[in-house]
């Protein structure tokens, strides 16, 4: 996908962007499991899946108010990778797309710059089952603001849509869950004047993220 830089944004190109450091991540932690595998099979250290650092300094923070949403620990794991940074950030970002973020490139074109969003991962319980969430905001569009384009979601109007969108309740709260062939992986979650998004494969996991939300 084509784009602009934002404010911030040099941050997040190349091995800088969370979707390369996360794969490197991911790596790392394969590496680390299968040098541990002779050692555990000995019983010399418990079965356990490493769990990396990565520095979230290296990460711009243009809206630490919108990084505030988002919960420092999820099922007592903490969070990793937080950041904020303009819409037109992620636009080579390829783990942006399909879901909301895509409605809002729609939505806003050439204006991208004027979102606002703050992202972070939180580790899973394997290497592979991290939960992401992004948080967005419009400055000047409120809650009932963003009813136009949620009902478009459901209604499956937005172009390059990924996921097919329902209402549903899920840990107390109204969101709207996104399926994929059938899968659930996408929920999003409206609060005051902005919008929640989480990624992850796991129904019991956007559970307990939705539970640690203001």
């Amino acid at each position: 996908m084509a784009g602009g830089v934002g404010a911030g944004g040099s941050g997040r190109r190349g091995l800088g962007s969370p979707t390369v450091r996360l794969g490197l991540a991911v790596l790392a932690l394969l590496a680390i499991a299968v040098g541990a595998l002779g050692v555990t099979a000995l019983g010399l250290l418990p079965e356990r899946v490493p769990r990396p650092t990565i520095d979230a300094a290296l990460e711009p923070h243009d809206f630490p108010d919108l990084e505030a949403l988002l919960p420092p620990v999820v099922r007592h794991r903490a969070a990793e990778l937080l950041g904020s940074f303009d819409g037109t950030d992620p636009v080579d970002d390829e783990s942006q797309y399909g879901g909301l973020y895509t409605a809002l490139s729609a939505e806003l074109g050439d204006q991208l710059q004027r979102l606002e969003m703050a992202e972070e991962y939180v580790p899973g319980r394997t290497d592979a089952d991290w939960t992401s969430a992004s948080v967005y905001r419009l400055p000047g569009r409120t809650a009932e603001g963003w009813s136009p384009m949620l009902d478009s979601l459901v209604a499956g109007s937005v172009p390059d849509l990924l996921w097919t969108f329902r209402r549903d309740t899920v840990a107390g709260r109204s969101v709207l869950v996104g399926s994929y062939e059938g899968s659930d992986g996408d929920w999003i979650y409206g609060t005051g004047d902005v919008l929640i998004e989480i990624q992850t494969d796991d129904r019991s996991a956007a559970e307990a993220f939705l539970s640690e939300l203001p």
